[in-house]
């Protein structure tokens, strides 16, 4: 599929004198939800639930039944692209493929004990299409992400490039050095199978701050000698970690396309490791628990199909409301999540925020202090850089676009979203290619910018999905 550069394309793309690779606009707001170690164990849950929708993909061909016993590494349902394995040994309990009940389900009750299991295995000097089958039946495959939709490659891509992005400026994400940290010499061994699995000798490029500190100067101690890997230097400003910004700012210096890339993270390059190593399923993760209705962030190994509610209640405040609202994957590109949702991959972040009913009491009259704004126009926006806390309040009513221009100065693409959401809420989808749709990364840094309090990247990113399928099945 042809990367469209039809409109000015990547604005955001150039290099400093220092050689860092750099991004216009994007987000800069701080929060009081940074996580930071030690590691939880994550709190016991009764049941596992496993979405039927993973990666932005329906899984529709199922293959267990209720009641069946299942084991780690075992194929539960399967969409187009992607996969999803049982991460632990158990029973499924109850199934609902119906996806017009919030995308369908399968549920298992965990094991007290592991039960027998058949054995994984790998041939030492195995062909590049039976790792790669392997990796996938680990649980890591559908972890990594490639081409314009940002989904799993095919099992017979063969990427230009492999991005691993270290650096993470989301508010409540967990910081990559801290996983790195724990299990470096896992990491430096993931690179090198995870070299061996691209084929086609793919190079890899690793993302870290400009002040990476010793944890950096260990990093290049450890790759010394290792030519396949190259370090670029980008600032900690969101959407940095965006996996289709990163793929396009360094395809453009190649002169390739996003599709060109696979994108990963450190806990995929560590589970790389496990599942080559170990031959173990990549089960748990760390997960952040962030946000204003908790009484600190804290980082979780948590397991695949943990449900929210479950995974974030003794780390309430006493004072939140028994149901507040969750987010998966981030404050700014996150989705909305009922409490019995299931952790599914590329979570990894769980926010909670006190959920705000009706208006706000004499809330016009309020100066905006306490409120993040992109405007000055605001008391927050004279104040400079200062935390803030995340609400669900809507201040004000939404109102039309008034064309301030505050969504294209924010928008890392350098797109103009307020005039690509006037063009795809009228169906002129031709237009609103030309003007560079497919070139949005889905960063939601425009729905933050807008002062008319509109929803532009959810309607601009609904139509960009829907172009791209259109082409995938060459309509």
């Amino acid at each position: 599929m042809p990367f469209v550069q039809k409109s000015q394309g990547i604005a955001a793309y150039r290099h400093s004198a220092a050689g860092q690779l750099d991004i216009a606009g994007g987000l800069d707001v701080c929060y009081t939800a940074t996580p930071s170690a030690p590691v939880e164990p994550a709190p016991e849950t009764p049941c596992l639930n496993l979405s039927l929708r993973q990666n932005r993909q329906q899984l529709s061909r199922l293959h267990v039944s209720e009641q069946q016993e299942v084991y780690p590494g075992m194929l539960l349902a399967e969409g187009e692209q992607t996969h999803l394995y049982c991460p632990c040994s158990g029973v499924v309990q109850v199934m609902n493929p119906d996806k017009r009940k919030r995308p369908g389900n399968i549920e298992i009750i965990p094991a007290e004990e592991p039960s027998d299991a058949p054995i994984i295995s790998l041939e030492e000097n195995a062909p590049l299409a039976a790792k790669r089958q392997f990796v996938r039946q680990m649980g890591v495959w559908d972890s990594i992400r490639q081409g314009m939709l940002m989904a799993p490659p095919a099992l017979d891509d063969q990427p230009n490039e492999i991005i691993v992005r270290c650096v993470f400026a989301e508010p409540g994400q967990i910081p990559g050095s801290m996983v790195i940290r724990r299990h470096l010499q896992e990491f430096i061994r993931g690179l090198k199978y995870l070299y061996e699995i691209g084929g086609s000798y793919a190079p890899i490029v690793m993302t870290v701050p400009v002040q990476s500190g010793s944890l950096g100067r260990q990093i290049r101690e450890q790759l010394r000698g290792q030519a396949f890997v190259h370090i670029s230097v980008v600032p900690i400003r969101y959407p940095v970690e965006n996996p289709l910004l990163l793929a396009t700012l360094l395809g453009r210096e190649r002169g390739l396309g996003p599709d060109h890339f696979w994108v990963v993270d450190p806990q995929t390059v560590i589970a790389m490791t496990c599942a080559m190593e170990k031959k173990q399923f990549w089960s748990h993760r760390y997960v952040a628990i962030a946000g204003p209705a908790v009484r600190q962030p804290v980082i979780l190994s948590a397991r695949l199909g943990a449900p929210v509610g479950e995974l974030t209640k003794p780390y309430l405040r006493d004072d939140v409301a028994e149901t507040p609202a969750f987010i998966r994957g981030g404050l700014y590109s996150g989705k909305r999540a009922v409490p019995e949702e299931g952790l599914r991959y590329g979570d990894y972040a769980v926010w909670v925020i006190p959920e705000t009913e009706g208006p706000e009491l004499l809330g016009w009259m309020h100066p905006g202090h306490e409120r993040p704004s992109w405007t000055r126009t605001v008391l927050s926006g004279l104040l400079g850089k200062r935390t803030f806390q995340a609400r669900t309040l809507l201040r004000g009513a939404k109102r039309p676009c008034i064309g301030c221009g505050f969504c294209r100065q924010v928008c890392p693409a350098g797109l103009y979203p307020h005039q690509l959401h006037r063009l795809v809420t009228h169906d002129c989808m031709e237009e609103a290619e030309q003007l560079g749709l497919l070139n949005c990364v889905e960063c939601y840094c425009c729905s933050y910018g807008c002062v008319s309090k509109l929803e532009l990247a959810q309607d601009i990113i609904h139509a960009r999905r829907a172009l791209l399928h259109q082409e995938a099945k060459g309509l």
